[in-house]
């Protein structure tokens, strides 16, 4: 549960503002308006995949807007005192790992265990 401690000469407002606050953050309200009422499965899955449908497309227009920039003089960001251009990076790629099994240090090492060579 957020609290807050009141400031010498603080006002009300100011402290339930600061109270309103904390409890955003730590997502209260939000969880209680998730546990309302009952959600079926199936119902949290149709949401889950619109939540992913919109992440996916939004990605995809960032990546279209980098692309579009690139032959521009956009591949730029200002420095906070916007006296000089700071190039930009390029967009990271995801990469996924593969596991790979190789079958012969495994044979080793079962064969080697327990026998005097």
């Amino acid at each position: 549960m957020p609290w807050v401690i009141a400031k010498p000469n603080e006002l009300f407002e100011s402290l339930m503002k600061r109270f309103k606050k904390a409890v955003e953050r730590a997502g209260i309200l939000s969880d209680y308006k998730k546990h309302e009422s009952y959600e079926k499965p199936s119902v949290k899955q149709k949401r889950k995949r619109a939540a992913a449908k919109k992440r996916a497309v939004k990605r995809q227009k960032k990546l279209e807007r980098i692309k579009a920039r690139k032959g521009t003089n956009q591949n730029f960001r200002w420095n906070k005192d916007r006296t000089k251009k700071i190039p930009l990076s390029p967009p990271k790629k995801r990469t996924e790992f593969k596991r790979s099994f190789n079958k012969s240090k495994v044979r080793k090492s079962f064969t080697n265990k327990g026998r005097k060579l």
